[in-house]
């Protein structure tokens, strides 16, 4: 089954996908040791929002429904890393699991942007964002954070998205240690697909969405590495560091399916509890030319 849809590829953002441009920095900052390093999110709940950005209208703004196709407003997991390093100045650059850069301010509280005018790049989806706000706050191992950005459609249309992570007193993220390879390997089959939520579809640039369906097996394949085998015959290997596998640098790898050949440039899998994976996927094909693949809501459950 193969549907034809008008998806702009920017309504679906992922802010740890996200290319700044520091604009100002601060020049005198608290302590900043407690943040630096890696933080995995953790595994998305759509049940208690944690980790789910919501993608909307602007309050009052209509312009965005007028779109048939583009199912507002629109749940999306958050997947990824990002590494907290010292900036200059007292500051702290983020740089996040798809080469994107950020720079913070510290104060007593926690960690801003220290400048709201930080452009991004998606370099995933090939789409410039713009984020209005970004704190985060760390507490030992545990950190949480709150974030609205917003982005321009083809058609104009400005939407927001809302990252209020760290809801019902959970965390957003935890430091990124050790490899529990095991929590990844065995069979895991795609859940149910949904044109609705975008669940477990995978759209492309050229207008098209199809289901993805069938059973992803992960094997060990030595130390913190582990291959997944798609439904479709290939073979993609990855690295584990906390709750979660992405692939190996250099991050793009190539199969042959029949006559064409698929690349993905990134593809991130997290787990806390060992049964269910949430994960983001982007690749391409040379079918007919150029054809980008992002499959943006991507669920498994251990079979």
């Amino acid at each position: 089954m193969r549907r034809r849809t008008r998806l702009w590829l920017a309504l679906l953002l992922a802010p740890a996908a996200l290319l700044a441009v520091p604009v100002g920095v601060a020049t005198a900052s608290p302590p900043r040791d407690k943040y630096l390093g890696r933080w995995n999110y953790d595994q998305p709940d759509p049940a208690t929002g944690n980790n789910i950005a919501v993608l909307a209208c602007p309050d009052g703004g209509v312009a965005c429904n007028h779109n048939p196709d583009l199912p507002l407003p629109l749940s999306i997991p958050q997947v990824g890393w990002i590494d907290f390093t010292p900036g200059p100045r007292g500051t702290v650059y983020g740089h996040t699991d798809q080469g994107c850069t950020w720079n913070f301010s510290v104060s007593g509280v926690g960690l801003e942007l220290s400048s709201p005018t930080q452009l991004c790049f998606n370099a995933t989806i090939g789409q410039y964002y713009s984020i209005k706000q970004w704190s985060v706050q760390v507490d030992g191992d545990a950190e949480r954070e709150q974030i609205v950005s917003q982005s321009i459609q083809p058609n104009g249309d400005i939407l927001y998205t809302t990252m209020n992570f760290g809801t019902k007193g959970r965390p957003s993220r935890h430091r990124a240690t050790g490899a529990p390879v095991n929590r990844f390997t065995g069979s895991f089959t795609h859940d149910p697909f949904s044109f609705r939520t975008l669940t477990n579809v995978t759209v492309t640039d050229k207008g098209g969405a199809a289901q993805e369906t069938g059973v992803v097996r992960i094997e060990r394949a030595g130390g913190d590495r582990i291959v997944a085998r798609t439904p479709d015959g290939c073979r993609w290997a990855l690295r584990v560091q906390g709750n979660t596998a992405e692939l190996l640098d250099p991050a793009t790898q190539s199969c042959q399916v029949g006559e064409n050949t698929r690349s993905l440039r990134y593809w991130a899998l997290v787990t806390d509890d060992g049964r269910h994976l949430s994960g983001f996927r982007s690749g391409y094909t040379f079918a007919q030319g150029l054809t980008n693949e992002y499959t943006f809501i991507n669920a498994l459950s251990r079979s």
